[in-house]
């Protein structure tokens, strides 16, 4: 048995149920979340691997390929890596994900100095994401995917069919425009990030977490290189989960299913 087995067994065999649907499906595949794709040259050290079932893992492929090529959408130099990458993902983002290629594509001029206007000069101006509805609604379910994995990575417990999880994706033009709730990160604790030996991943993606004091319920926050974050919070029942805003609808475990699965 290679490595990769046995290290898929040993995932399952500590949890025999899928993470994602409420903890009442026998979870068959090991997910890595994010994905193997989100990273350079698809280069991602262990960690954040998951036991889900199948409806779970490939029910929103697209979704995960949607929020890769949206990570690459950063400012900074490009690698000759990052542009490969680039290629490859707007390419299988156009055969396999109908609309997003065009919306991405509708940003008028005017609308794209705009934005652009907004963003401090030290930062190289050829990252800033348009968004549309098509692009929206990927990452939002990339998004409640994620905060669900989260939760279990930090509290090691499935969460239950009567808990939730709330999430919302803000881009790199919200974090200038004041609509990324930047008081989020005083209560989070010190990121973390994938690293194997001097491999360190945390220019590509970051993750952290809070608890709160007085229920039990978590705010999970990750970053993918300067594109684009998502902040999530979960509680372990639904009726207590804190107000959130209509861009953060709140699902339980059994919705995130059948959303996963459509």
């Amino acid at each position: 048995m290679g490595e990769g087995n046995r290290r898929k067994q040993a995932i399952l065999s500590a949890c025999p149920n899928c993470i994602y649907c409420g903890g009442n499906t026998l979870a068959t595949t090991v997910e890595h979340m994010p994905p193997r794709m989100m990273f350079a040259g698809k280069q991602r050290p262990p960690g954040l691997e998951f036991a889900a079932c199948k409806g779970c893992n490939h029910g929103i492929s697209h979704a995960d390929l949607v929020a890769s090529l949206m990570s690459r959408f950063t400012f900074g130099h490009a690698t000759p890596q990052d542009e490969l990458d680039m290629k490859k993902l707007v390419s299988a983002v156009h055969n396999n994900v109908p609309g997003i290629h065009e919306e991405l594509n509708q940003i008028s001029a005017a609308k794209a100095e705009a934005a652009l206007a907004l963003v401090p000069r030290e930062f190289d101006p050829g990252g800033a994401l348009n968004i549309g509805p098509f692009v929206n609604r990927y990452l939002q379910a990339f998004s409640l995917k994620l905060g669900s994995a989260l939760h279990y990575e930090f509290s090691k417990h499935i969460l239950p069919p009567d808990g939730a999880v709330s999430a919302r994706w803000f881009s790199n033009h919200d974090a200038f425009t004041g609509a990324f709730p930047h008081w989020a990160l005083e209560y989070l604790q010190p990121p973390k990030t994938l690293r194997q030996g001097k491999v360190v991943l945390s220019e590509q993606f970051e993750y952290s977490w809070r608890q709160a004091e007085d229920a039990p319920r978590l705010m999970l926050f990750a970053s993918f290189r300067k594109a684009f974050c998502v902040l999530a919070f979960t509680s372990l029942i639904k009726e207590d989960m804190p107000p959130v805003t209509e861009e953060m609808n709140v699902v339980s475990p059994i919705e995130l299913g059948e959303l996963l699965r459509n």
